[in-house]
């Protein structure tokens, strides 16, 4: 990562620049940090907490169609201590907004807002799974099977929640857990099934 991409992060941050133009700036820097390998500098790090700390910035980026932008840079910056009212205030914003999404869903629920998250998950099953459960085409499977990782990965509480939610609106937990992506995961998933029953 070049100076160059310091300075975008920066223009970012500013909140004397013009919203729009710090929108992009956003946009442009969370695309490519996404696509690096190793750890983010430091620099642009705090730029990007920054950036995101303006709930301005925030408002402009949804009303732009670029939530996207913003839900990319709450999970680039990670769960930190001192970071925690800006992002907790950043997510209910982005809920409140309409974002959809796993990653969103994923942030409603680490911030302790687990209805939202598990309404969030329902929601990207529907509009991003249901599609590929019956369609073998190259990759479909390994989609599925991403996305059961991700629900896997979830607490207890909000895993439950989210299964017995996907079971309560017609989803065939059977047939879904058949793309558990691995033995791990599986036994997680059977796990979770076994205690959604006997609750």
């Amino acid at each position: 990562m070049d100076d160059d991409l310091e300075r975008t992060a920066r223009i970012a941050a500013d909140p004397d620049a013009a919203v729009m133009t710090r929108v992009d700036a956003l946009a442009h820097v969370v695309d490519v940090v996404s696509l690096g390998a190793g750890p983010i500098p430091d620099a642009i790090h705090a730029a990007l907490a920054e950036a995101i700390d303006d709930l301005a910035l925030v408002d402009a980026a949804i009303s732009a169609r670029h939530a996207g932008a913003v839900i990319a840079a709450v999970v680039l910056i990670g769960p930190q201590p001192q970071l925690a009212s800006s992002r907790r205030r950043v997510v209910r914003r982005l809920v409140a907004a309409g974002g959809t999404g796993i990653a969103l869903a994923g942030l409603a629920i680490s911030i302790g807002d687990v209805a939202s998250g598990v309404t969030l998950f329902v929601r990207d099953y529907r509009d991003s799974i249901v599609p590929r459960l019956d369609d073998w085409r190259l990759g479909s499977h390994a989609l599925v099977g991403a996305w059961l990782a991700i629900v896997a990965e979830q607490p207890d509480d909000a895993a439950l929640a989210i299964l017995g939610a996907l079971e309560a609106s017609g989803a065939s937990l059977d047939q879904l857990c058949a793309h558990a992506p691995d033995a791990r995961r599986k036994d997680r998933l059977d796990q979770l099934r076994r205690a959604l029953v006997a609750s």
